[in-house]
This record gives C-alpha cells, sequence and structure tokens, in this order.
C-alpha cells in the first residue's frame, strides 16, 4: 500500500481577542493570553510518517489532528465530492485556535 507525504499549511491563528471580548487571564503568568506561539499564518510542515509530528509542530495540535493526516497518508480521503486530497482542521485550544489546510502529496513509498 503507498504512502503518502502529507502537507500541513496554517491557514488562520486565531487571537484571543479575535474570539473574546475580553481576553482570558493566562493562570500561570497572570497576563491576558496571546496568540499560539508556536504557529504563524502560512507556515508549512510535510509529514512523512504518523508515528511523530513535523519538526517544530505544537504536539497538542498534532494530537488533534493525527487522524485526519493518518487517513490522507495512507492514501485515503474524507470528502471527495469537495476535494479529495486535503482537509480542513483546527486544534482544539479554545482561547487561541489555529486552522490548518491538511493535503495528501505525493507517494512516499
Amino acid at each position: 500500500m503507498p504512502r503518502y507525504k502529507v502537507k500541513i499549511t496554517v491557514l488562520k491563528a486565531f487571537d484571543p481577542k479575535d474570539v473574546f471580548e475580553e481576553i482570558p487571564i493566562n493562570t500561570a503568568t497572570g497576563k491576558p493570553h496571546v496568540a499560539c506561539p508556536i504557529h504563524k499564518e502560512g507556515q508549512t510542515f510535510i509529514a512523512e510518517r504518523i508515528t511523530t509530528p513535523p519538526d517544530g509542530f505544537c504536539p497538542n495540535a498534532w494530537h488533534d489532528i493525527k487522524e485526519y493526516v493518518s487517513v490522507l497518508h495512507q492514501g485515503g480521503s474524507y470528502y471527495p465530492w469537495l476535494a479529495e486530497n486535503e482537509m480542513i482542521r483546527c486544534c482544539t485550544d479554545g482561547i487561541r485556535p489555529v486552522v490548518f489546510k491538511i493535503e495528501k502529496m505525493g507517494t512516499v513509498f
């Protein structure tokens, strides 16, 4: 069974002020939450395997999207009537969510 590289692109990294009227306070620092410190809009990552996230990818976000990366990595698709080789998913950080485009690329092996 062929395996596919999967490209992950950061489409949108929401700032808490995009979501809340009053920005929640980070209980660890006592300061208002800020946008995701790991991902910036336009960043791209290539996943060649699903056992570990690509270098520099947030481990929590990886946990949230790994299932979708896995399906595309193994040659599957989700919504062939929309875009057979891609998915739009986001991490589950409700204070500063990040939206990702996940795309099946060329064969790995």
